[in-house]
């Protein structure tokens, strides 16, 4: 069996935050094992909703990383 390799998503916003549910939800359909997939959250501080989102992909089991710039 061939090993696949590990693979970062990421996924920057500014303040709109409507299409992230979405493609978190798509990240994890995602026909890949869960331990060799990373989700990485980029945001402002305005957009408090990652944190949300994020708990998706985490109770989903997929690592996942919230990162915040400053604005």
């Amino acid at each position: 069996m061939e090993s696949k390799p590990f693979v970062s998503i990421v996924i920057p916003t500014t303040g709109n935050v409507k299409f992230i549910r979405g493609l978190v939800e798509s990240a994890i359909k995602l026909d890949y094992p869960k331990d060799k997939l990373e989700l990485i959250l980029i945001g402002d501080k305005t957009t408090k909703l990652i944190e949300k989102h994020s708990e998706i992909a985490v109770n989903a089991g997929i690592n996942t990383i919230v990162e915040y710039y400053p604005v």
